[in-house]
């Protein structure tokens, strides 16, 4: 098992990886960076439970959201907010309408009960860059804009004592106003994650 010192290490050297865009802790500056082309998404219409995945197209934007890289266990949603079954999974947003150049979404951690808790969240973009960052809550939101196209975002919590599960509410995809909202052929995600150190699965509704 991994020591806390070892994992503070490890999370020191991904975040000096290269960044080919812009990062947003407001919701209203992404917007406002995105202008009119952007959809958004807050999951009212999810069902409590587990599912696979998700897929949604807007015509303009489209994507998948899912499980990765091990064990894919699945999505586990509550209150119209997304969540996965087994905290050695993160959720990975696939685009495939191969036109993203900005995102942005709550992101927080929970505990197997639903409840806001403290962790380390991990976004990795498809660009190569990896932000890391206190889970701050349902209100905490990242956004982040690319001058290339983004194929895919995944995000991960890690707890150095308890099991935890990264979360999402509120997705923004769209572009910016240096790139017009052209479709192009969808291009291969690859993604590499970090395992959590404690295995856990939720395997029923908790209250």
């Amino acid at each position: 098992m991994y020591t806390k010192e070892i994992m503070v290490l490890t999370i020191a050297s991904i975040t000096a990886g290269a960044s080919a865009g812009d990062v947003y802790l407001s919701e209203a500056d992404l917007i406002a960076e995105m202008g009119a082309g952007y959809t958004h998404n807050d999951f009212s219409s999810v069902s409590d439970g587990a599912v696979d995945s998700l897929d949604y197209d807007f015509g303009t934007f489209a994507y998948e959201i899912t499980t990765g890289p091990i064990p894919t266990s699945g999505l586990y949603n509550e209150g119209g907010v997304i969540s996965t079954a087994s905290n050695f999974d993160s959720i990975v947003i696939n685009f495939t309408s191969g036109n993203v150049h900005a995102i942005g979404a709550n992101v927080w951690a929970t505990d197997p009960g639903f409840d806001p808790a403290g962790a380390l969240m991990l976004v990795t973009l498809s660009d190569g860059t990896v932000e890391a960052f206190p889970s701050g809550g349902p209100s905490a939101f990242y956004g982040y804009t690319s001058d290339m196209i983004i194929t895919s975002v995944e995000i991960r919590a890690v707890g150095f004592l308890s099991p935890r599960y990264a979360t999402m509410d509120n997705l923004y995809v769209g572009t910016t106003g240096d790139y017009p909202i052209v479709p192009l052929p969808p291009a291969a995600w690859a993604g590499i994650g970090m395992l959590g150190l404690m295995s856990a699965r939720r395997s029923m509704r908790r209250s």
